[in-house]
């Protein structure tokens, strides 16, 4: 057995490279120096070359040292890192995901992702929480959620974002009205309108007034509430038109309510996926990601 290149005799011929020393390697690997000494040697002999220089104080490379540790620490990294994959993809036969989401992704994009995730992984418990971008994000910072679907944060210092798609916003107005001849609409000609929108402070609002303000527009709606579905009910009533993301109009969509693409120009909001700064999601969460990109795909 002893001409055989074990990955111990590996091991310790990498420490000793890296620290410089025979006894600073067997400290690190915590085995004795003899030991330590004799893998190297095993080593060496097996390869039929020197592969240190040894002092009283140090180790050196020889030439051959140096090829082959460069190869050895390649070799080394990959390994280390097939076998944490497999641990993490053991991890997520079992794990828990707690996955924050606005509703109009909740209802809309996540659950057939969720549904294949599932079928896939049915070990895994998946705690779905839906609620407004602010307060899903808040969340996330403190640590609660380990991922967010949903609006681009407006600011990204704490988080990491990653862009998934689109979602445009369309003038939503009731069956008959003066807009429905037209699959678009311009924003200017919605803007002579009366306009029923979600109140300020909410990140609609916020999107909504920074693509009026780069067009030179004011947002002056005659009616400012909360929910989406305060506002589908009023335009529905004939008091007014409104401006809401697709998801959202799709998923309140009303027998009475109709709607059209904004135009001139198109105005809409990120939607992505959201984590911690410093704190990536584990395997779990980022295999139901792919499975969410794929559904995506599909839609």
């Amino acid at each position: 057995m002893s001409d055989i290149v074990t990955f111990q005799r590996i091991r310790s011929f990498i420490a000793v490279a890296e620290l410089g020393g025979f006894r600073k390697a067997a400290a690190h690997l915590s085995i004795s120096q003899p030991a330590l000494t004799a893998h190297v040697k095993a080593l060496e002999d097996r390869l039929g070359v020197r592969l240190l220089r040894r002092t009283t104080r140090q180790a050196a490379l020889t030439p051959e040292g140096q090829f082959f540790l460069e190869r050895a620490q390649r070799g080394l990294g990959e390994l280390n890192a097939a076998v944490e994959d497999l641990l993490q993809r053991a991890a997520a036969q079992r794990g828990r995901i707690v996955l924050g989401c606005t509703p109009s992704i909740a209802c809309s994009v996540v659950p057939p992702a969720l549904a294949r995730f599932h079928r896939r992984y049915p070990q895994v418990k998946v705690a779905l929480h839906d609620d407004r971008s602010e307060i899903i994000e808040q969340r996330l910072r403190a640590g609660e959620l380990d991922l967010v679907v949903g609006p681009a944060p407006e600011s990204t210092r704490d988080v990491e974002y990653t862009h998934l798609f689109e979602d445009p916003f369309l003038a939503i107005f009731p069956q008959g009205h003066a807009l429905d001849a037209d699959p678009r609409v311009a924003l200017a000609e919605l803007l002579h309108h009366d306009l029923i929108a979600i109140r300020s402070g909410l990140r609609m609002r916020t999107i909504l007034k920074l693509a009026l303000a780069r067009e030179g527009h004011e947002l002056k709606p005659v009616q400012e509430v909360s929910s989406q579905f305060t506002v589908c009910a009023l335009v529905e009533a004939g008091l007014g038109v409104g401006m809401l993301p697709q998801l959202i109009v799709c998923a309140l969509r009303r027998g009475n309510l109709r709607s059209a693409r904004i135009v001139a120009p198109e105005i809409t909001r990120r939607i992505g996926v959201t984590t911690r700064r410093g704190s990536p999601p584990h395997y779990a969460a980022r295999t139901f990601v792919t499975f969410l990109r794929e559904a995506l795909k599909g839609s």
